[in-house]
């Protein structure tokens, strides 16, 4: 009877260990090779942890003042280029602080962030996932579904926060985001001075969906005819600044947003309608009005 229980117990083990196994372990530059090597026209990685390794990962690390200076003046070159479909369920990119008062103009720098990548093909990535870029381009579609789990599949990621982001990117087709966060799981969005351009196929747009944790996107441009959808429900920060929206149609939607949150909607650009569709508007929030000029419809 003992082994028998042994054996149930080590049969229960196994099922389960199967059902969740230990995360894959990957440096940045593994992760790259792995791509090139790839010989089908879509590269598939699952259950993965991108660890940025000091040691072989220099060219994904970001240095505050020198990129910014940089980037503000000429757009870098980019120097990788993909012309694979990627799709990723379960990769967390970590983003490591290197705190550097001698080497580094501000102190610090950023380990884990992908940079100066033309994807000529869609990126994909979904579940318990996180991932940094800057100064990449997306030539076909991007689609984030950022949550705790994703299909039947429990994830394994050992992490509890994610904080994706663009900053300085290009977009040439549609950029759907889902991000999810629960009692478990904090997910944050941030968009950067980024640029989208819409050619005003209904298929081809911007589509962003958060709950919980925060959503920021700030000073980008949009360029073309097309719509855009923000909703965001139960959101801890909203801050909606400093965009030029252009001639694009824009919806921005907030639902179930607690008194102490906060929320910024300031000094944007439109020249087509807003639609704001807010559950309420309460005295605390930070909300422009005359951004809008007769350009905002209100609704819930």
């Amino acid at each position: 009877m003992r082994y028998l229980i042994t054996l149930l117990l080590s049969l229960d083990f196994m099922i389960a260990f199967g059902q969740n196994p230990l995360p894959k372990e990957f440096s940045y530059s593994d992760f790259f090779e792995l791509i090139e090597s790839e010989t089908d026209t879509v590269f598939i990685l699952e259950n993965a942890f991108i660890r940025y390794d000091e040691a072989t990962d220099t060219a994904f690390l970001t240095i505050p003042d020198e990129v910014e200076d940089t980037l503000n003046t000429s757009r870098l070159a980019y120097v990788i280029t993909i012309d694979k479909h990627i799709r990723l369920v379960d990769v967390y990119f970590e983003r490591k602080t290197i705190l550097d008062f001698d080497k580094y103009p501000a102190g610090v720098a950023f380990g884990g962030t992908i940079l100066n990548v033309d994807f000529k093909k869609s990126f994909e990535l979904r579940g318990k996932g996180q991932i940094r870029f800057n100064n990449c381009a997306f030539r076909q579609s991007v689609d984030l579904q950022l949550a705790t789990r994703y299909g039947e599949q429990e994830s394994s990621i050992n992490e509890n926060v994610s904080s994706s982001g663009f900053s300085y990117c290009l977009f040439e087709e549609s950029f759907n985001a889902k991000v999810y966060s629960d009692e478990h799981w904090e997910a944050n969005l941030k968009v950067y001075r980024s640029n989208y351009l819409f050619d005003g196929d209904d298929s081809q747009g911007l589509w962003v969906d958060a709950i919980g944790g925060g959503f920021y996107f700030m000073s980008n441009n949009f360029t073309g005819v097309g719509g855009a959808y923000f909703g965001c429900e139960a959101v801890e920060n909203l801050n909606f600044s400093n965009n030029s929206c252009n001639n694009v149609l824009v919806t921005l939607s907030s639902y179930r947003i607690s008194p102490s949150s906060g929320i910024i909607i300031e000094g944007n650009k439109f020249e087509n309608f807003l639609l704001l569709r807010f559950e309420k508007i309460l005295p605390n929030y930070i909300i422009e009005w005359k951004q809008f000029n007769e350009f905002v419809v209100l609704g819930n």
